[in-house]
């Protein structure tokens, strides 16, 4: 029997045919991996520029009515939230 094997596995390693599929098949689940990584990685730095650009309208929005209502807190924070909210 170990001749056997032996003789099969000298075959399989010496036999060309199949081993595109078989790097394929392996390389594939990295290959997929890899893409997906960097979509969730891209959709993390867009949400997270929506969330800056959220913070700087309401900071701004805030700025411009302490500006206007000559420093009236509440007016300002109920404007910031209105913008934060938007």
């Amino acid at each position: 029997m170990p001749n056997r094997m032996q003789s099969l596995l000298r075959h399989f390693r010496s036999a060309a045919q199949g081993n595109t599929t078989l790097v394929f098949a392996l390389t594939l689940p990295v290959i997929l991996g890899s893409v997906a990584y960097g979509v969730d990685t891209a959709q993390l730095h867009m949400t997270a520029a929506n969330f800056q650009d959220a913070a700087d309208a309401a900071a701004l929005g805030a700025a411009r009515e302490l500006y206007i209502t000559s420093g009236r807190t509440t007016a300002v924070q109920a404007i910031a939230e209105s913008y934060a909210k938007a």
